[in-house]
């Protein structure tokens, strides 16, 4: 019988949990369009988020684009079928890497970041001068950031996507020695907007729903000492990176069905 209290008392937390990080989005979403001096904190929380996450995006995007072409090269060697290399890669990338891996890196860099800030500013007491001064925080603070992961992952995953080709190119045409006309050619027929890069640009958009789900949550409700704070983070990270493993087999189910 402990055992199965101990169970339903964690299950009762997590569900809590859940529901009111949950209503903290929905209430983020509708906050947002209250106040036109939320717009200028969006352009400055994109900046930050977007801006100057593509170093990070860039460089990785190049090199698993490099690592995947000559992994792909080998193997389709094999069938005499290294000209569809290209093809392969871009498929791949739009429809899959391009949103988990620009996800699982904003998370660890966009997400922990926003966590610690509102844990610190949580900490520091400024969340309540704030509902003191009668200025609401979840408005002034979280809206912005919400709509920024929103709004900029996608436009992530699409630099993540094109320069991972481009460094795919650079491998197959000056190491691989493929002909560059074919290789984008195949690229061009072999890819759709609707059917290949629309659906992953859509699952940023949830992953980054999901990144300000978590890191929000974690940064507002945490425990707010200096040492909880650099642990809210880690978990940030961690259960950030488990929703989009997970939502991502959800969505590809969904979309794959549909």
């Amino acid at each position: 019988m402990k055992t199965i209290e101990t169970i339903g008392e964690k299950t009762i937390v997590i569900l809590y949990s859940i529901g009111e990080a949950t209503l903290l989005m929905f209430s983020a979403l509708v906050k947002f369009f209250s106040n036109y001096r939320n717009w200028s904190s969006l352009i400055e929380q994109i900046h930050f988020m977007g801006v100057m996450s593509l170093p990070l995006i860039m460089m990785s995007a190049f090199f698993i684009g490099m690592v995947f072409t000559v992994q792909t090269y080998i193997v389709l060697q094999g069938f005499g079928a290294e000209s569809e290399v290209g093809l392969v890669l871009a498929l791949c990338v739009f429809r899959e890497l391009g949103p988990v891996i620009t996800g699982l890196l904003f998370v660890g860099r966009a997400g922990s970041s926003v966590t610690a800030e509102l844990g610190l500013m949580k900490t520091t007491d400024q969340i309540t001068s704030m509902k003191l001064m009668s200025v609401d925080p979840i408005a002034r603070v979280v809206s912005p950031k919400l709509v920024a992961m929103i709004i900029s992952l996608p436009m992530l995953t699409i630099i993540f996507n094109w320069v991972s080709i481009i460094g795919s190119g650079f491998v197959a045409q000056g190491l691989l020695g493929m002909d560059g006309g074919t290789y984008w050619s195949m690229i061009q027929n072999g890819v759709f907007f609707m059917g290949d890069v629309l659906p992953g640009l859509l699952k940023a958009s949830v992953f980054g729903l999901l990144v300000g789900w978590v890191s929000f949550y974690h940064g507002l409700y945490g425990v707010s000492t200096p040492t909880a704070v650099a642990k809210n983070a880690t978990k940030t990270v961690v259960q950030g990176s488990m929703l989009i493993l997970a939502f991502d087999y959800i969505l590809v189910s969904f979309l794959g069905f549909a």
